[in-house]
C-alpha cells in the first residue's frame, strides 16, 4: 500500500483496515504477469486525500478507480470517433 493512502486513512483505522482488504482481493485478481507503474495524477494533496477517503468509504482501491477511468476515457474516445465518423 502506497504511504500517500495509509497517512490519509490513518486517523480512520476501520476504512483503512477496509481499505487494505479491498487492496488485497485486487491484487490477488490480477494476472501474474501484470506491470506495476507510477502515475501523478495532478491533484494536490487535499483533492488526493478526499478521493482516497471518499474510495475507502465505497469500498474501491484507487487501482480499481483508475482502471475504470481509464475504461471510461478510452471508450468516450471510441464514441467521438464513431460520431465523427458517421457524419
Amino acid at each position: 500500500m502506497n504511504d500517500v493512502i495509509r497517512e490519509c486513512l490513518e486517523s480512520k483505522p476501520e476504512l483503512l483496515k477496509r481499505y487494505e482488504r479491498n487492496e488485497a482481493r485486487y491484487v490477488l485478481q490480477l494476472p501474474e504477469n501484470y506491470v506495476t507503474i507510477s502515475i501523478n495524477l495532478g491533484f494536490g494533496k487535499a483533492e488526493l486525500e478526499s478521493l482516497i477517503l471518499a474510495l475507502a468509504e465505497l469500498d474501491l482501491t484507487i487501482d480499481e478507480w483508475f482502471c475504470f477511468k481509464l475504461k471510461d476515457w478510452i471508450l468516450a474516445d471510441r464514441l467521438s470517433k464513431e460520431d465523427d465518423s458517421g457524419e
